[in-house]
């Protein structure tokens, strides 16, 4: 059903959760209590995700549970000489404080919501 679902909704950037609950509620016989539907939905995507059935484009989001520590230097060895010559040509020698934080999130292909006053790296971040 899943991947019927996707496969014939056509989103270039993949199917929400919420796109695949609509088509399978209005598709298949499974019943018409959404909430339950969309339990057993919930499941079965984890364990398609599991088992590489189905990708996640959009990342996976980081909870405080795996949230990675932040950096300290713009290490060399860590970053491709594209990035450490524009991170240069910035201006920057050491990470912002939201940079410290940004950039393992990012790096995990994480999502990122951030709130900090004007001119404190939030672009060089990301």
């Amino acid at each position: 059903m899943i991947t019927k679902s996707i496969a014939d909704l056509k989103e270039r950037g993949g199917s929400s959760r919420q796109a695949i609950l609509k088509y399978i509620m209005a598709n298949f016989q499974v019943g018409n209590d959404a909430k339950v539907v969309n339990m057993h939905l919930k499941q079965a995507l984890k364990r398609c995700l599991a088992n590489g059935i189905v990708i996640n484009p959009k990342g996976t989001g980081v909870t405080d549970e795996d949230l990675p520590s932040g950096i300290d230097s713009f290490d060399p060895a860590r970053w491709r000489s594209i990035i450490l010559a524009n991170i240069k040509k910035s201006g920057y020698t050491q990470p912002t404080p939201v940079q410290k934080s940004a950039v393992p999130v990012i790096m995990k292909k994480g999502d990122l919501m951030m709130c900090v006053e004007t001119a404190s790296g939030k672009t060089t971040s990301s």
